[in-house]
């Protein structure tokens, strides 16, 4: 135990990344709970920003031993290269396509223009990267719509509408093709060993008999190797569809592979599915009532973590353990369109719709902490010591004054179970600590900061773990403690999110008689209204979206960079707003 806690302190953030997850698998669940403040993909944060790309970056390649950066914008079709030792940004090549691939070691370039427009030139065109010269022009029969070069960088394939093109990059030789009888070719890769492509398709929403939407392709005999069942998306009257795959991912160990698709606005189905290559079968499907898009995926070097793009996010899904360890806070204002890890694991680079390019890194956090082991000492201590005597008992109450948060924490877990009056006094006594709220917020893990607010209510109410918060609840609510959250979630998510700001918003209701009001040609009540402002429900929930000439139109947007989204646990079983609108209300004269 004590190797995996060690662990945890390491400069690499691989190596701590494995440490944790080994420890969310095999500790007890009181110490999971207390070492998730380690998740070390909550001490990532963006340490640089690109802001030069007049046009949507749409590709990214990372050279670790050069230590370079090549990306490409679609505006303008510039290929840039950034020197990350000497951070010098260089324009190397300006080209007319609008499709761009770079060959794994960042030294070739292939170029198609006129992307899928019948009648246009066909040719793809091969750029030597260090001198800019045109090396090779290879001609196709059909409009080009894809390009990605294999990982050992002797092939390129050639995505078309309805078939993809293998050919060899030294001759043009046509060495496969693989076509179809389903649909448009929404997406495809390469296996790490460069003979197995998976290709994705995109099905028409009518066609609810054709499942098999993903297939694998062995390129050395130019045969189908297996079909894969694709991701069902659910339309609003509950038909079910295939959805178009708009990302793949294969694990650097090629034992794995990732699958997302494309859920339209107001639907909702599955986002992303993970396969086991050696069996074929599906390991775990991630968001199975997903509404948000799948954008781009990108494994860790060491196969451990599926980084995952969407709507401004980037999620990081652990694989042995099947859970979200993080999701980076929404530094991009638009989708993510490519992910890339540097080859030993230690930054992230994320490009985006919003014409940016950002660099993740793990930093130290200013909060400081003790150490794994030290923690995981003091739990030992205090455990034992509430096995033992009643006069035993008494360095664990202690412990609930402890300067350590942590070690308060702690003792405050491990009593809740005693029944004795001392005990039962000490807790009562005891000052509920929002140190690990403010460290989730500083860290903008707003999703595990949402839970947390609910826990640390749930305590100043005196209510357990299992219970909710009712209104009567919020009407006695300690002022001091509903100011301190409030200003906590205000503070740290720059006035986004807190009570203060769904308070507002609440007050701007339009009041009608009735309690109705009418947007997008629906009668909708007060609260229906509110979560629709704040993002927790979307006009497509409710039925077909349409709004007429003479209502309010709210679009279709349910994210968590809305206006006041959070907090938003505590009101999973009564919609709370009106009573802690009102509870601020009655406080402000003392607080004041």
């Amino acid at each position: 135990m004590e190797e995996l806690l060690q662990g945890l302190n390491d400069q690499s953030l691989m190596v701590r990344g494995i440490n944790y997850s080994l420890l969310q698998q095999t500790a007890e669940p009181l110490l999971k709970q207390l070492f998730e403040i380690y998740n070390p993909y909550l001490l990532l944060k963006c340490f640089c920003t690109l802001t030069e790309y007049p046009g949507t970056v749409t590709s990214l390649a990372f050279n670790f031993d050069s230590q370079t950066l090549t990306s490409d914008s679609y505006q303008d079709n510039t290929i840039k290269i950034l020197g990350l030792n000497s951070e010098e940004l260089r324009n190397i090549l300006s080209l007319k396509g609008h499709l761009l691939a770079f060959s794994p070691d960042s030294q070739t370039i292939a170029s198609a223009s006129n992307i899928c427009i019948s009648g246009k030139e066909k040719s793809i065109k091969i750029w030597d990267l260090s001198s800019g010269e045109l090396k090779t022009t290879i001609k196709e029969k059909d409009p080009v719509c894809g390009l990605v070069f294999s990982p050992d960088g002797q092939t390129l394939a050639i995505r078309k509408e309805f078939k993809i093109n293998v050919r060899d990059l030294s001759s043009g030789e046509l060495k496969a093709t693989i076509t179809n009888n389903l649909g448009w070719i929404s997406a495809f890769a390469f296996s790490p060993d460069s003979q197995t492509i998976a290709v994705g398709y995109s099905i028409d929403s009518d066609n609810t008999k054709i499942e098999d939407t993903i297939r694998l392709w062995d390129l050395r005999n130019d045969k189908l190797k297996t079909s894969l069942r694709g991701h069902r998306v659910f339309l609003f009257t509950g038909i079910p569809y295939q959805s178009s795959i708009e990302a793949f991912a294969f694990s650097p160990d090629g034992q794995t592979l990732a699958s997302g698709a494309y859920i339209a606005t107001g639907h909702r189905g599955e986002s992303i599915k993970i396969w086991d290559l050696n069996s074929g079968g599906l390991k775990t499907t991630i968001n199975e009532d997903s509404r948000d898009p799948v954008t781009t995926l990108a494994f860790s070097p060491n196969s451990q973590t599926l980084a995952i793009g969407g709507h401004k996010n980037i999620t990081f899904w652990d694989v042995p353990t099947k859970e979200v360890r993080a999701i980076l806070p929404a530094e991009h204002s638009d989708r993510v369109n490519s992910l890339a890890f540097s080859s030993d694991g230690q930054i992230l680079i994320s490009g985006a719709r919003d014409r940016t390019i950002k660099f993740w890194r793990m930093e130290t956090p200013s909060q400081p902490l003790v150490t794994p082991v030290e923690l995981f000492h003091h739990y030992l201590a205090l455990k034992e010591a509430i096995k033992s005597s009643q006069e035993a008992i008494e360095p664990v109450i202690q412990a609930l004054t402890d300067q350590s948060w942590q070690v308060r924490e702690i003792a405050d877990l491990l009593l809740k179970a005693r029944s004795e009056p001392k005990v039962k006094q000490a807790l009562k006594e005891y000052k509920v600590s929002c140190n690990q709220l403010a460290y989730l917020l500083e860290n903008q893990q707003w999703l595990k900061a949402d839970a947390e607010t609910e826990a640390i209510m749930l305590k100043i109410a005196g209510l357990k773990e299992e219970d909710c918060l009712s209104k009567k609840d919020i009407e006695k609510f300690p002022c001091q403690d509903l100011h301190t959250i409030d200003q906590l979630w205000m503070r740290y998510s720059n006035n986004l999110y807190g009570f203060s700001v769904q308070k507002q918003i609440w007050d701007n209701v339009e009041r009608w008689k009735g309690g109705w009001t009418q947007i997008n040609c629906r009668d909708v009540s007060e609260q229906t209204e509110l979560t629709l402002r704040i993002g927790w429900k979307r006009i497509g929930d409710l039925g077909p979206n349409y709004h007429g000439a003479n209502d309010e139109c709210i679009y279709e947007w349910s994210h968590e960079d809305s206006q006041g989204y959070y907090p938003r646990k505590i009101n999973r079983r009564h919609f709370l707003i009106e009573a802690i609108s009102k509870r601020l209300d009655m406080c402000r004269p003392l607080i004041d």
